[in-house]
């Protein structure tokens, strides 16, 4: 039976839990991460690139660690299981800049070609994607709580939003780009509730942590009378890289144990440094270019996956690709207590 004003986080008996830092913490550094003396010694800018990510993964882990040192050593610590879906509303704009460049592409290609006629069809960009989180909950106190969380981010295009119909000399066709970029977070989170009524609280939640992105683009082709597309074309790439943020949440106990949510929060996550291949066998890095076709005349923005940075007359504005997955994010979902 539900007490009136009591539910699973006033009951929590760990306002103060035990943290032997100090008996720990020399563990941590003897046994997890042993010390490079000679790396220690070189100035930063002659230390390696991965040293870099070595001691991003190393603050990471440290605070997870140091989270399940604290709640191993209180006996009262409760978990929590959060289970949540929504929709990201994202502005991918080096991607959607791609796309409309294609578009154009297209249709001046097919104004340039005599036995050729741009019927119909426009190019949509990526404004949304599908954003799935599951995380563990360690509840340290009635207001404080720290979660570990991972997910599932995934925006994309199919063959007929990005359709465009071309008369050609063997008959109607169908072209398209279809897009997808998807990402695997794994996100470190402090949380700070504050009661409200009996049965409904507000929480602030900070996170940091990792992204695993993947990045996907193919060329479509089918005559219109057909239903079997071909793929001339085709680039897939991925990436890691940071990502953060900060949310807000409302939590409304329904029965004890048992709470719904719902959770505004904005993320940034960028991902750099895209590795892949292409339909040709081609692999290396993903690179952003301005390509210049002579016969329409026209500077081009693409994505090419080249073992080396592109250089001559036909490229400019040459760099490597970030795919931006930051935005406002919207989640409803469920909260179950262990």
């Amino acid at each position: 039976m539900h007490l009136e004003g009591q539910n699973f986080f006033d009951s929590h008996r760990c306002d103060q839990p035990v943290c032997p830092f100090g008996e720990n913490l020399g563990i941590l550094d003897t046994f997890v991460f042993q010390k490079r003396k000679l790396l220690d010694t070189l100035s930063p800018s002659a230390q390696p690139d991965w040293l870099d990510n070595v001691n991003k993964i190393k603050t990471i882990a440290t605070l997870a660690l140091l989270i399940l040192i604290c709640t191993s050593h209180s006996e009262a610590v409760e978990f929590s299981l959060k289970l949540g879906g929504g929709l990201s509303f994202i502005k991918p704009g080096e991607v959607n800049r791609v796309l409309e460049d294609w578009e154009q592409w297209q249709i001046l290609n097919a104004e340039n070609t005599k036995t050729w006629t741009y019927l119909d069809g426009t190019v949509s960009g990526l404004k949304t994607a599908w954003d799935l989180e599951i995380e563990v909950l360690f509840i340290l106190t009635s207001r404080l709580a720290v979660g570990l969380a991972s997910g599932y981010m995934y925006g994309s295009l199919s063959e007929q939003s990005t359709s465009l119909i071309i008369e050609k000399v063997l008959g109607v066709f169908e072209v398209g780009k279809p897009t997808k970029m998807t990402g695997v977070p794994l996100v470190l989170s402090a949380y700070y509730f504050q009661p409200l009524t009996s049965s409904l609280r507000g929480y602030v939640r900070a996170g940091a942590g990792y992204l695993w992105a993947t990045y996907v683009e193919r060329e479509s082709n089918r005559e219109v009378e057909t239903e079997k597309y071909g793929y001339p074309q085709f680039i897939q790439a991925s990436a890691r890289d940071t990502t953060a943020l900060l949310a807000l949440g409302l939590l409304y106990e329904t029965e004890p144990g048992i709470r719904f949510f719902v959770e505004g929060s904005w993320r940034w996550a960028k991902a750099t440094g895209f590795e892949g291949d292409d339909k040709t066998g081609t692999t290396g890095t993903l690179f952003f270019v301005e390509a210049y076709d002579p016969d329409l005349d026209f500077w081009q923005e693409k994505y090419v996956i080249s073992p080396d940075e592109p250089s001559g007359e036909y490229y400019r504005s040459v760099k490597e690709v970030d795919v931006d997955f930051g935005g406002l994010s919207v989640k409803i979902g469920i909260m179950i207590r262990f």
